[in-house]
């Protein structure tokens, strides 16, 4: 992350991504994959359904991890 963009780093660009982060690193995503509706974000809605990837809506469920430590 400290050596700039990761679509400026990439020698090809990749079948997927996912955005975990939001940012610049979401705005670089166009750079990174061969078909934006291949990327998909945790973070921004709008930007990444702007460019035609995939939201995914992530919340904790603190019932579901105490289960599975039980």
């Amino acid at each position: 992350h400290t050596q700039g963009p990761v679509g400026a780093q990439l020698t090809a660009k990749a079948d997927a991504v996912v955005d975990l982060i939001g940012g610049d690193a979401l705005e670089d995503a166009p750079n990174q994959v061969r078909d934006t509706a291949r990327g998909a974000a945790v973070v921004d809605a709008e930007t990444v359904l702007g460019m035609g990837g995939h939201y995914v809506f992530v919340r904790p469920e603190r019932d579901h991890h105490d289960a599975r430590r039980a």
